[in-house]
């Protein structure tokens, strides 16, 4: 049974109906006067209880619906969202006391700026070098308007096409780009992820930050996983977890029973292995079975998968128990000045993570997301992804241990356009 709702409207306050009832419904939810649950009157009834138009009423009720306070089901009628939004707690600024008063410096009775938390860097660290370019200046102007021709088709697109709900934007990213990324991304699995486990986002750096927010924070453990890009792990470090390396040599072997609680494991698989090699089938194996036994969700970072012809199958195609996370991303050389990365994420898990990535923005820009749609649907992007791959047969991530070049097997540097399968490997540079 609906419970009746004492709202008295002040029709003098110069408030506007509807306000004062939302105000009061949204305050009766956050003290707990209207738990989770509660069933509300209908429109009709609560008008006529106040002696009011049934709009005021319908206008509340849809605001605490879009604020997340109010569900409505069909036979059920209007009731208090299982999970509304948390309250904000209020300070009583009078009932402050003299040592309530917050610290001032300088003698100007103004508070002192508060600290920042104790794992913020003072300034931005120096990006270390990134991966060389290709030298080709042909080549880069090539790519460069090839991805200018899909933009400004799909500039007319957004601008001249109705949207349509089968393959537009919803906040997770361009849903008919989803659908191509995850068959894509299947390329490498037993199976083809869903469109819906696919999530757009502002780069690979943008994923791994989401991720990152939804397991990590102070008192937690983030386990790295052989070598792994100083600049990705800043994601990690901004969270205040703590940061353990995992010893992956040996086939993994190494990593040894677990000493303590691990929350997420990160691997970037083309470099951990030892002397930053791609990780071994077995090793990945046993990652895999060493997350199980601490109860870690594993993030696997490929952000330059696209660039290697030749690659081991992935750790999330290992994966038979839904907690392994893929990052990915576009080569920026393929979409120059956009940042397109994205998440394959087991369902179980999708829900948190779609949330912290919404937390932290939207998903690339519309015209950027139909332009890179429209490169993998025409063929385009493959045929400049093979252009690059020649011109560039060994890429790797800029690892902690330092930047790598590209070796024949015989040790000396390679003059530039050695094919792929040849045995290339990588070593730190002298």
């Amino acid at each position: 049974m609906s419970p009746s709702l004492p709202i008295d409207l002040n029709r003098s306050s110069g408030q506007p109906l509807y306000r004062q009832i939302e105000h009061w419904i949204r305050h009766a939810i956050d003290d707990g006067r209207l738990p989770p649950g509660t069933r509300l009157p209908g429109v009709r009834t609560l008008a006529r209880d106040l002696g009011v138009s049934v709009v005021p009423v319908i206008t509340a009720y849809e605001q605490l619906g879009a604020d997340g306070y109010l569900v409505t089901q069909v036979g059920l009628g209007t009731m208090i969202a299982p999970d509304p939004p948390r309250p904000i707690r209020r300070i009583d600024a009078t009932a402050r006391t003299q040592t309530d008063q917050p610290s001032t410096s300088g003698g100007t009775g103004r508070g002192a700026l508060p600290a920042t938390n104790r794992w913020v860097p003072d300034r931005p660290p120096r990006a270390p070098g990134s991966r060389e370019p290709p030298t080709d200046a042909d080549l880069v102007r090539r790519l460069a308007r090839s991805w200018s021709r899909h933009l400004h088709r799909a500039r007319l697109l957004t601008d001249a096409v109705a949207p349509d709900p089968t393959r537009d934007n919803d906040d997770l990213g361009l849903v008919w780009l989803r659908s191509m990324l995850a068959v894509r991304a299947g390329l490498d699995r037993a199976d083809v992820p869903a469109a819906d486990q696919l999530i757009v986002t502002a780069g690979v750096q943008a994923a791994i930050a989401a991720v990152a927010r939804t397991w990590l924070g102070p008192g937690r453990t983030c386990g790295i996983a052989g070598e792994y890009p100083a600049i990705a792990r800043r994601a990690l470090e901004a969270t205040g977890a703590h940061l353990v390396a995992l010893d992956l040599g040996d086939e993994g072997r190494r990593l040894g029973p677990p000493l303590e609680r691990v929350d997420l494991i990160v691997v970037a698989p083309a470099i951990a292995g030892p002397d930053s090699m791609p990780l071994g089938i077995p090793a990945r194996r046993r990652l895999i079975d060493w997350a199980a036994r601490v109860g870690a969700v594993v993030l696997e970072d490929e952000r330059e998968r696209e660039l290697r012809a030749h690659r081991l199958v992935s750790i999330a195609s290992l994966d038979a128990e839904g907690r392994v996370i893929s990052a990915g991303s576009i080569p920026s050389e393929i979409a120059p000045g956009a940042a397109l990365g994205y998440l394959v994420v087991p369902r179980a898990l999708h829900g948190p993570v779609a949330a912290m990535v919404l937390a932290g923005g939207q998903a690339p820009g519309r015209v950027e997301q139909e332009a890179l749609a429209s490169m993998l649907e025409s063929g385009d992007f493959d045929r400049d992804l093979r252009r690059l791959r020649e011109a560039r047969p060994v890429r790797a991530m800029t690892a902690a241990a330092g930047e790598y070049q590209a070796t024949a097997p015989s040790g000396a540097i390679t003059p530039g356009g050695w094919p792929m399968g040849t045995g290339l490997r990588l070593r730190n540079k002298p």
